[in-house]
């Protein structure tokens, strides 16, 4: 094939799919216009330049909006109890006494062969169902509480779950009293704060986190709270 037969049947080719382009842009155009349209990642549609959030709001929404704190433990919202949990199946090895905006955790271990292991006790706060939380990591809220702790503790572990139960916080928690995160140094993606169904508190049953079998800790003023107030 010469030159000239190349080109003219490349030529051809591009003059079909040109016309094809050019049918299908005028089957879906609307009043004579083109309307471009994106998107992101946290569900805003971008329409001809412009952003549109689509976001759902959430009953989180009115805190921020008023740059007022969330008292988890005093939500009406969730009137659960605290789940106790113990990793090796005896109940009776935790008691969690609650008030208006405290917990206590009374752990006596019977067993001895336990420790020294990955076996731990834990109080849940749960979510059921899991609740969007992300409006307070945009907003830069930090998670603050004040620990009291009983001289056997030497250390908790923090986690937040998500509704598949994985984990979107793990930190461990020393002995101060008073502890703040921003939320977006606890965790920097948004979306894992779309799900949250746990908030717990761990006490692992290891020289690291524990030095005696019977022990106590109390959690209180568990709050999401603006890093800014009116």
């Amino acid at each position: 094939m010469s030159w000239v037969e190349i080109l003219k049947s490349a030529s051809s080719t591009i003059r079909k799919l040109f016309s094809k382009k050019h049918q299908n842009v005028e089957h879906n155009k609307v009043e004579g216009s083109m309307v471009i349209v994106g998107g992101d990642i946290s569900g805003n549609l971008t329409i001809d330049g412009k952003t549109i959030t689509t976001t759902t709001k959430t009953r989180f929404d009115e805190y921020v909006d008023k740059m007022a704190a969330y008292a988890i433990l005093k939500d009406q919202d969730n009137p659960d109890d605290i789940e106790p949990i113990v990793s090796y199946g005896v109940s009776k090895d935790l008691q969690i006494t609650r008030s208006e905006d405290s917990f206590e955790m009374k752990f006596c271990i019977g067993d001895s062969s336990v420790l020294g292991k990955s076996e731990f006790v834990m109080a849940a706060i749960k979510y059921l169902p899991s609740e969007d939380m992300r409006v307070f990591w945009k907003n830069n809220y930090c998670l603050e509480f004040d620990v009291r702790f009983s001289p056997g503790v030497r250390a908790i572990q923090l986690e937040i779950k998500d509704e598949h139960l994985k984990k979107i916080v793990d930190k461990k928690i020393n002995t101060q009293t008073r502890h703040k995160f921003l939320l977006p140094i606890l965790s920097r993606n948004e979306n894992a704060w779309k799900s949250v169904c746990e908030i717990c508190f761990i006490v692992f049953l290891n020289e690291n986190y524990l030095s005696e079998t019977s022990s106590s800790l109390t959690i209180s003023n568990l709050a999401l709270t603006p890093t800014t107030t009116n």
